[in-house]
């Protein structure tokens, strides 16, 4: 709601990073701040108060840090783990990445586990956080391992929302990313 908010504002999508800086002064509010306080310090802050007024105060929207979990299987090949960490990054700088941060973390034989991955995002301040398994089929990892690890991180860790998203294999554009690596021979 406040991304759409903000765009119709500013006439563009704001990255997380960019909404973060544009409304810091929230995040010190008490609770049950009003909209008119935030016409006022939009005034002060030199914004389009005018367009400033139909946004949400609900102090969740603004506090609020949203993380994508890479969730890998993990290899003894140090280069195999590093490319998992290079697509991470590439993930977090595209223009419509609609996350604070991109962590990765490994299933087995690599660090950060999966757990040390959920604490790193929690450090980092997240409040929600979306797990993506980056496998290519529904096994036993995708069905048991990392859904058994996430629920342990939930009992452990109740104030961060954490879901699973369907993992990378079942999407519906693999079909034609299949395709385009097919096209890429050497």
């Amino acid at each position: 709601m406040l991304r759409i908010q903000l765009q119709q504002c500013f006439g563009r999508v704001m990255r997380p990073r960019e909404r973060r800086q544009l409304l810091p002064p929230v995040v010190g509010w008490p609770a049950g701040a009003d909209r008119e306080s935030v016409v006022l310090l939009t005034k002060l802050a030199g914004m389009n108060s005018n367009c400033m007024q139909s946004i949400s105060t609900n102090r969740q929207d603004f506090n609020a840090m949203k993380c994508l979990l890479l969730i890998a299987h993990g290899s003894r090949r140090q280069s195999a783990n590093d490319e998992i960490r290079l697509l991470a990054e590439r993930v977090a700088a595209l223009d419509d990445n609609d996350y604070d941060a991109v962590v990765t973390a490994f299933l087995e034989m690599a660090e950060p586990d999966i757990h040390q991955g959920i604490a790193k995002c929690v450090e980092q301040g997240a409040t929600s956080i979306v797990v993506v398994p980056y496998f290519l089929a529904g096994g036993n990892h995708v069905t048991k391992d990392i859904p058994g690890e996430i629920a342990c991180a939930r009992a452990g860790m109740p104030q961060v929302d954490i879901e699973i998203s369907r993992y990378l294999g079942s999407s519906d554009a693999m079909a034609n990313l299949v395709l385009a690596c097919s096209r890429q021979t050497d």
